[in-house]
């Protein structure tokens, strides 16, 4: 399990979270705060937690989307994320709950091409 967090001014206003199994990782939990949002916060942490995964032999990241996250879909997606499938569960007060999954493949050549952005040299 991997986790980070944002901190401004010794509050933290953004967390991710993921695991890893066989190369392949999923990502958890992506949260920033309301007010901190659209400052490049989620994008530094997603860009952290792929470092941490690739450096540990990660091939693929995973990820699920509540359908519907207006906010979620559009990060994932202009990040490189697929969508690959569209799961439904049921809850335990017998709600349906549907989800968007969403992977990413050679995680190097993102990391390369972020750093990239990050120097301005894109």
């Amino acid at each position: 399990m991997y986790s980070y967090i944002a901190l401004v001014s010794m509050k933290v206003v953004g967390v991710i979270g993921g695991a890893m199994k066989d190369g392949s990782t999923e990502i958890y939990v992506l949260y920033v705060d309301s007010l901190y949002r659209y400052l490049g916060i989620g994008s530094k942490l997603l860009a952290a937690l792929t470092e941490q995964q690739v450096a540990e032999g990660a091939k693929e990241q995973w990820v699920s989307v509540q359908e519907g996250n207006q906010l979620g879909i559009p990060f994932y997606e202009a990040r490189g994320f697929i969508y690959k499938q569209k799961n439904m569960t049921e809850t335990e007060t017998s709600e349906r709950q549907v989800s968007l999954r969403y992977y990413r493949k050679n995680l190097i050549g993102v990391q390369y091409r972020a750093m990239l952005r990050r120097n301005g040299l894109n």
